[in-house]
């Protein structure tokens, strides 16, 4: 899923529905999947700057999960399947 006005792409290793990110922001989508299992999401930087603050949220709360710095400064989230996710940046 590609955030152009971001410079981000968003991988994750569930399948996703719902994902429009030129409606409104924050991007959101939802996860397929159990909500008993974990899924990776990825927050991916698409070109040589560095990655904006991200903020991500679950099912409608307002408590932000932090993610993990990986290689080549992108970020690494675990989430719940079947989770409403929205994705901000500053």
């Amino acid at each position: 899923m590609q955030v152009p006005e971001a410079g981000l792409m968003i991988y994750t290793d569930y399948p996703t529905y719902g994902f429009s990110p030129k409606k409104h922001r924050p991007v959101s989508f939802r996860l397929a999947g159990d909500a008993r299992l974990k899924a990776r999401l990825m927050v991916v930087k698409t070109g040589p700057s560095k990655l904006p603050e991200i903020t991500l949220s679950l099912n409608g709360s307002k408590e932000q999960l932090n993610g993990k710095k990986v290689t080549g400064g992108n970020l690494e989230f675990e989430v719940p399947g079947h989770a409403e996710i929205k994705v901000n940046w500053k």
